[in-house]
């Protein structure tokens, strides 16, 4: 468990120092809410770290919870892009909402590529020569 939250802590520290070097060496502007979507990320991935490592089950439940889960962060992912149309759909321009969907997704893929392979790699498994 300690693993997870420490790569996920690392991927979080990675994904906003990314940004702040976008920020300084380009013509690219964040608005803070784009900050905070990484942190949102960093939030969801650790509680369900936290919550399929803090429960005692077996693998084929573990699989199910691990789905049910994911399932979960789709869920609060959507409605998070459907509370922002919402609030910001009259204010900002639709290239601004465009451009936050697709760095909204694009840390959504990052978060999950990289979770899963840490969550599903077994170092004890020994690799057969092809």
């Amino acid at each position: 468990m300690k693993k997870h939250l420490i790569s996920n802590l690392i991927l979080t520290a990675f994904s906003l120092f990314l940004a702040f070097l976008i920020i300084n060496f380009s013509k690219i502007q964040f608005p803070h809410h784009y900050y905070l979507t990484v942190f949102f990320f960093a939030t969801l991935y650790i509680t369900q770290s936290l919550f399929l490592f803090k429960s005692k089950a077996s693998p084929s439940m573990f699989i199910m919870m691990y789905n049910i889960t994911t399932m979960l962060k789709m869920l609060i992912s959507l409605i998070v892009l459907i509370i922002y149309f919402f609030l910001f759909a009259e204010s900002i321009s639709k290239k601004n909402i465009i451009q936050f969907v697709v760095f909204f997704l694009c840390t959504y893929f990052f978060y999950l590529i990289i979770n899963t392979k840490i969550f599903f790699s077994n170092k004890d498994e020994k690799q057969k020569p092809i």
